[in-house]
């Protein structure tokens, strides 16, 4: 169950009569059995907050009411309990009818009560002789929505044409207990409306109790009811269709407020491109513009250690594995390119992001791990070999995934200037495959390096 909301409106409109029901009724429908009607203690609740016949016209006992209100009071009532919302506005907006364009003798009879109400469908599913004053109705129909606690059922009929009369179409009602409720409501959602099929048989309507769909008379009510029939339950369908969103919102809300505070279940912050550009801190020899800031690793309380993304000289030098024939391995002379790439646009020098500087790292990594003798797979993962980087079976592990590593980083590389020209959306996502690669390739490669060493670059990479 959702808290009531929290709008501040005058207490004695009916919008926030509506919102002050909303624990009772949301109570009343957690209570309600699957597959049972919208208790009658709901309806009993809007009726004394005197919330039924909102758009009934005031001259038969209705309210009368701006669209907008009544589109505000729709919405709260289904925020509340979404079945109960359907089967209101359905019958307001049936009795509506009645109340507009019933002949006087007519709403007499039909509201001799006060407000109906009414339940049924309208679609012509019937069809109706005439004898003299009444009308002989035998029909089957469908989604009597709210029709389990109905006083009134409403169809739509054909009359047969007969002599000079062509026939025509037209909206009737009369009591319920002339129809034959059928059940048939076996769904998912809106079980409560209980929106049955019911069928008559030969049941003798007075012509005074329906009125022509396609030329009504209106005899009472303002504006609204010159529009006919089909403006009107359209605020009906619009208001429960503002307060069920508004209520899937709030329940949302309410799971996302009883989850587990903690690291997984924090959202991560969002950021415009994954590219960070950063002022130029001065020249500092022997470092590239890649990957200034280095990275820090700390285990177990040892000593720091500086893995800094720095020109590496010539191939073979600190842990970089010379090129081989075919291979693609990482071009230091590359990563001064991005940052200068970056400067001749006019931007500011290009450091890349740290899931990149973590590709470096584990590529220096690489040539220094402990199971570096470790024999490499002449069988790799196809998805590796995409880049043309075909594995030798008598190199090492640890040099064949450095090849590996290698390729993607050159991608990450080669795409830093695309990324911060912004000409093409193309070039960041080749950027993010490369990134997603290089973490397939740790996963399959479990084993080959040292897990210490490697844990939180493997985590950043997720970054």
């Amino acid at each position: 169950m959702t808290d009531a909301p929290a709008h501040v409106v005058e207490p004695d409109l009916p919008v926030a009569r509506a919102r002050a029901l909303h624990e009772q009724l949301d109570a009343a429908a957690a209570a309600t059995p699957v597959g049972d009607p919208v208790p009658r203690s709901s309806i009993d609740l809007l009726a004394q907050a005197d919330l039924l016949g909102l758009m009934v016209p005031a001259a038969v006992g209705g309210q009368e009411l701006p669209l907008t209100e009544i589109v505000d009071v729709y919405a709260e009532v289904s925020r509340a309990d979404g079945s109960l919302g359907w089967c209101h506005f359905a019958a307001d907006s049936a009795a509506a009818y009645f109340g507009a364009y019933l002949d006087d003798d007519g709403v007499a009879e039909v509201f001799a009560d006060g407000v109906p109400l009414v339940a049924g469908q309208f679609a012509p599913n019937g069809t109706a002789t005439v004898d003299g004053d009444d009308l002989i109705v035998t029909g089957d129909y469908q989604f009597g929505s709210g029709i389990a606690h109905a006083s009134w059922a409403g169809a739509g009929i054909l009359t047969q044409p007969e002599g000079d009369d062509p026939g025509a179409y037209v909206f009737a009602c009369f009591p319920v207990g002339l129809a034959e409720l059928d059940g048939n409501w076996d769904v998912l959602g809106l079980q409560a409306t209980a929106s049955w099929d019911y069928h008559v048989r030969d049941v003798r309507v007075p012509r005074r109790w329906a009125f022509d769909f396609f030329a009504p008379t209106v005899h009472r009510g303002g504006p609204l009811y010159r529009l006919g029939v089909p403006p009107q339950p359209p605020a009906g369908h619009a208001g429960w269709a503002i307060g069920v969103t508004r209520r899937i919102l709030d329940e949302a809300r309410a799971i996302a407020a009883g989850t587990t505070p903690g690291r997984r279940h924090q959202p991560r912050r969002l950021r415009a491109v994954p590219l960070r550009v950063r002022r130029a801190r001065g020249s500092v020899p022997g470092r590239s513009g890649v990957g200034a800031r280095g990275v820090r690793r700390r285990r177990g309380g040892g000593p720091v250690a500086r893995r800094r993304v720095a020109h590496h000289g010539e191939p073979g030098a600190r842990g970089l594995p010379a090129r081989e024939p075919g291979g693609c391995r990482h071009r230091p002379a590359a990563l001064p390119a991005v940052r200068d790439a970056g400067a001749a646009r006019g931007a500011h020098p290009t450091v890349l992001p740290r899931p990149a500087r973590r590709v470096a790292a584990l590529l220096r990594l690489a040539g220094r791990s402990r199971r570096s003798g470790a024999p490499c797979s002449t069988r790799p993962d196809p998805a590796m070999a995409t880049r043309g980087v075909p594995l030798d079976g008598q190199e090492s592990a640890a040099a064949g995934l450095a090849r590996l590593l290698g390729a993607e980083l050159d991608v990450v590389v080669a795409e830093a200037p695309g990324i911060v020209a912004d000409d093409d959306i193309e070039h960041l996502h080749r950027w993010r495959v490369a990134i997603r690669r290089s973490r397939s390739i740790l996963a399959a490669t479990d084993g080959v390096l040292d897990d210490g060493a490697i844990r939180h670059l493997r985590r950043d990479l997720r970054g």
